[in-house]
């Protein structure tokens, strides 16, 4: 049986272990247990409401009941771009036509943008 729980002191073990498989493709969960061990202090001290509600970071461990290993974490930060730079991306679409040339592109854009500055984000989704 599967359950969702704040995560803990004890999860460092299994999250670090997780952390080390997903490699460096997620950046919110580097496989560096003393980071980890601060952003499991830092969950703690946001559900304990010891915190700023702006700067909690709420961290929830998918535990295996059976087996007693956590296979699985998902967080939410409770406002992102306030304490340092956060970036995102924004889809649009450039559109270049001509009638009489015959032309219509239609090109998926990136643009680099900080629109998300100051809202919620949903983070470190990973599952073993």
């Amino acid at each position: 049986m599967l359950v969702i729980r704040p995560l803990q002191s004890d999860d460092l073990e299994d999250l670090y272990a997780m952390a080390q498989k997903a490699g460096k493709g997620l950046t919110t969960l580097p496989a560096d247990r003393e980071l980890l061990q601060r952003k499991i202090d830092r969950a703690r001290e946001s559900f304990n409401q010891r915190c700023a509600p702006e700067a909690a970071l709420y961290l929830f461990a998918l535990e295996d009941i059976q087996a007693r290993k956590t296979v699985g974490i998902s967080g939410i930060e409770a406002r992102v771009g306030l304490e340092e730079v956060f970036y995102n991306y924004r889809l649009s679409v450039t559109v270049n036509a001509s009638k009489e040339l015959g032309v219509h592109v239609r090109t998926p854009t990136l643009n680099l943008s900080n629109d998300m500055t100051d809202t919620t984000e949903i983070c470190s989704l990973l599952l073993s």
